[in-house]
């Protein structure tokens, strides 16, 4: 059988490919686990092998990132979906050097931009506040914001001024924009990289993932570099909105095929395995290779913001697997509970298909189904000798 530490009811197909004894493997998935302020579609507790599902944020109508997650082999790709909430961090002033001349083409304070409905770092309608002419070339842009700042995300978005007719050219000179070189100055050692970005007619956005600061928490306000450029001319370019973003995880954990929900609250959460149809991996004898120590089904939403422990879960009812090594192999397997990458069960419904190795003939049918009772429908032979069985009949 197979093991590892994947836990999923699956319904897979395996290939066997004899000259490396290997197999590919397709399995369903559980529930993929819903972060806090995300919703998910669809929302279901079994999902095929295949199956994607999107998450989406209701309360942030400036995220507008697709995110998606994809059963494979029984286990869900793709990261945790990313919404969260804005802080508010006003942008105190902004500065914004020619990299080619060295010269400095803004440099100001601003005004404590907002909206009704997010709280901004920096907004303004007309992109006309704070602008720079020929954008195409390099420049930095220098912002310091006020005060220090615990944030995730960030987003830029860069506009050609209302003032500026909008056209297809225009569009086309936005969309040229590009943003590389994002530093958080007063904390050197985090890292931003570019998370996605989008196109809304006149405006460019841009949004920045952050890594977690490991180093002590800084008390100076937030300063942060960038710089911009495009490919073709650009006459002019007005600074749109800032926002900054700090996520929210925990919310609805994973649940793993035969677990359920015992308890709930904000911070804590009891996920263990159905005593209807499955016992604890750690309490039984079959996998005792895993400490208890290893495994905690108490989650509990911890310090980075994701839930800790898992249950590890095993069929109560399962058919044994018995065949004549020698004579015969697996060749495919349907409806079964993967446990782990080298450890199965066969459940109920689960219909396992043998062949016979060379030299070897098919004395009864190929397949056998697990039944309700855990017992195979039948147990024969499956495989013979052919030089034997010619010797019997003759005698």
């Amino acid at each position: 059988m197979f093991s590892g530490n994947k836990i999923s009811l699956v319904s897979f197909y395996l290939l066997c490919i004899c000259e490396t004894n290997s197999y590919r493997i397709g399995s369903k998935c559980g529930f993929p686990g819903l972060p806090h302020q995300t919703k998910i579609e669809p929302e279901k507790n079994i999902y095929e092998d295949g199956e994607e599902v999107t998450y989406r944020c209701p309360d942030d109508m400036v995220y507008l990132k697709t995110q998606v997650k994809k059963c494979v082999a029984g286990v869900w790709t793709g990261h945790r979906s990313t919404c969260g909430y804005f802080t508010r961090n006003q942008l105190m002033r902004v500065k914004i050097i020619d990299n080619n001349s060295g010269e400095v083409v803004f440099e100001g304070k601003t005004s404590n931009y907002t909206t009704s409905d997010f709280p901004a770092s920096f907004y303004n309608s007309r992109g006309t506040a704070v602008t720079i002419k020929e954008a195409h070339k390099p420049h930095k842009w220098y912002f310091n914001f006020s005060n220090p700042i615990s944030f995730d995300f960030f987003s830029l978005n860069i506009r050609i001024p209302k003032s500026i007719p909008l056209t297809s050219s225009t569009i086309n000179q936005i969309d040229a924009i590009r943003v590389k070189s994002v530093h958080i100055i007063n904390e050197p050692h985090r890292n931003c990289t570019i998370d996605f970005s989008t196109l809304d007619r006149s405006s460019k956005i841009f949004w920045f993932w952050c890594t977690v600061n490991d180093s002590i928490t800084s008390d100076e306000p937030v300063s942060i570099s960038l710089i911009t450029s495009a490919a073709q001319p650009i006459a002019i370019l007005g600074l749109h909105q800032i926002y900054f973003t700090k996520l929210q995880y925990c919310g609805q954990p994973q649940v793993p095929l035969l677990a359920k929900h015992v308890s709930d609250n904000e911070e804590f959460k009891q996920i263990q395995c159905d005593p209807k149809v499955a016992i604890d991996a750690n309490e039984n004898q079959l996998s005792s290779e895993i400490s208890i120590k290893d495994v905690d089904q108490f989650l509990s939403c911890v310090d980075d913001e994701y839930w800790a422990g898992n249950p590890k879960c095993l069929p109560k009812k399962f058919c044994q697997l018995n065949y004549n090594e020698l004579t015969e192999e697996i060749s495919s397997v349907e409806n079964a509970y993967i446990f782990n990458e080298t450890k199965w069960y066969a459940i109920e419904g689960t219909v396992v298909e043998y062949k016979c190795k060379t030299g070897f003939n098919l004395v009864t049918n190929s397949k056998r189904t697990c039944l309700q009772n855990s017992r195979w429908d039948q147990n024969d032979s499956i495989c013979f000798d052919l030089e034997s069985h010619g010797s019997k009949e003759k005698s």
